[in-house]
């Protein structure tokens, strides 16, 4: 999961430029559910598989023509500058030993036809078409694909985000609660009821807990900034994201969800490979197709002038017509083994793709126990760690009122604070967790 961040983090960083959404100084404001809808809409990924899909539908048209009847004109002149000149037996003189040289023809010829081609039979042609139509559907379903691997790494960033902010916002407080315990201290080192190690320690903490607080502010807008990548935004875009993440945790049915049934056909990675069964299996067919014959007509008008003089618009002279309707049989007799050989690699070529649809298919089961158990876990680890922060924050709460009494000291409460600081970082790494799992087994479900 942080190598998927990172290359996509990568891409962002490289990206020229992306189609702005609005004027920068306009604040944008998005659910989850409307930053997934302006993700399918916008994000690049998703753009250049729709044009796949689009190239898919012009390639069927085009290849649908080209068994429909083709029609051809041609328009021809020749202009005879030297007649050939040929040697012939002198008959004329009754000399036959004698040859005589003699040029046949006219120096100006012209001639104008149409001719339609259509085929009748191509078995090939026939298997390539269905070929193209699966084609068309593999197509749909890779953008699917794309749009659901889209999804889920937005979904997973827009989380990310809120537990950013929530971060943020705890190292706020806890930064100005050791401020003010720093302020009190240092008032009792004046008075001289404590030694000046103790400001010492306080100031060491505040400096580290500002520190955090500018460092978790900047891997906010680091991941702000991919959020609006990966929606197709521009980068200097002003967002604001409305849901809140309190809230988006109280709708997680946990028990719901853990018992929602898996249907194998309903998930897109196994359609996507299903749908590459078939075509390797059209491909095996169409191969087969090539060992019978092919049947096709054709149809031809020809007019042509013969002229002595450059006259072939003069209304007066003749132009000679002809016509032919002509059938071809092509039959394949002998291609020294290279048909039977692309066969064969044809049917390896099946083999293997039924082979991947059997590999899919186990992973995609392995993998919807897997998620299943990583929700189980994280879902009771969440839990844990949640009780864990609510401890820590009320152990700090009572040592900040000992030290303000001087029954404990700013060690003390320095130790506190930083275990309820821990107890922060693995709940949002246990809360990060949870969203995954949740994630990956909605998309799983096709609840995303």
């Amino acid at each position: 999961m942080k190598g998927k961040f990172f290359l996509l983090f990568m891409i962002f960083v490289l990206q020229p430029g992306i189609p702005s959404l609005g004027q920068a100084d306009t604040v944008y404001r998005f659910s989850l559910q409307e930053a997934l809808d302006h993700a399918v809409a916008h994000n690049l990924t998703i753009r250049n598989a729709t044009e796949d899909v689009k190239v898919a539908e012009m390639q069927i048209k085009q290849y649908l023509a080209s068994g429909f009847p083709q029609i051809n004109a041609n328009v021809n002149y020749n202009d005879n500058l030297h007649l050939q000149t040929t040697l012939i037996p002198d008959f004329f003189s009754g000399n036959p030993d004698k040859k005589v040289e003699v040029q046949f023809g006219s120096q100006h010829n012209a001639s104008a036809a149409i001719s339609a081609q259509q085929m009748i039979f191509n078995g090939p042609f026939l298997v390539g078409l269905e070929a193209m139509k699966v084609l068309r559907k593999l197509n749909q379903q890779n953008l699917e694909k794309t749009e659901k691997d889209v999804k889920e790494t937005v979904a997973q960033t827009y989380y990310i985000i809120l537990a950013g902010q929530e971060t943020v916002r705890i190292l706020k407080e806890n930064f100005q609660n050791m401020q003010k315990s720093l302020s009190e201290t240092e008032k009792l080192y004046k008075a001289g009821f404590v030694e000046d190690i103790s400001v010492d320690q306080l100031r060491v903490s505040v400096t580290s807990l500002k520190n955090a607080v500018l460092s978790a502010r900047r891997q906010e807008e680091a991941s702000m900034r991919l959020l609006k990548f990966q929606m197709g935004l521009d980068l200097e875009a002003q967002i604001e994201l409305t849901d809140n993440l309190d809230n988006m945790l109280r709708e997680i049915d946990y028990q719901n969800i853990i018992l929602q049934p898996f249907r194998l056909a309903d998930q897109i990675d196994f359609q996507v490979i299903d749908t590459q069964a078939k075509l390797a299996e059209l491909n095996l067919k169409k191969e087969k197709y090539n060992y019978f014959p092919t049947v096709s007509a054709l149809y031809n008008n020809q007019w042509s002038a013969i002229r002595d003089k450059f006259d072939f618009f003069d209304p007066t002279e003749k132009w000679f017509y002809a016509s032919f309707l002509g059938i071809t049989v092509n039959i394949p007799v002998f291609s020294s083994g290279l048909r039977k050989a692309t066969v064969g690699m044809r049917k390896v070529e099946l083999e293997k793709a039924l082979i991947s649809r059997k590999l899919v298919e186990q992973n995609l089961l392995m993998e919807n126990q897997q998620v299943r158990e990583n929700l189980a876990t994280a879902w009771e680890n969440f839990i844990s760690q949640k009780e864990n922060v609510a401890l820590s924050k009320k152990v700090v709460e009572k040592t900040s009122i000992k030290v303000k009494a001087g029954t404990a000291s700013s060690l003390d409460l320095t130790q506190v604070n930083n275990q309820y600081l821990q107890t922060q970082t693995s709940y949002f790494s246990a809360l990060i967790q949870l969203i995954n799992a949740k994630i990956q087994l909605d998309k799983l479900l096709n609840r995303i």
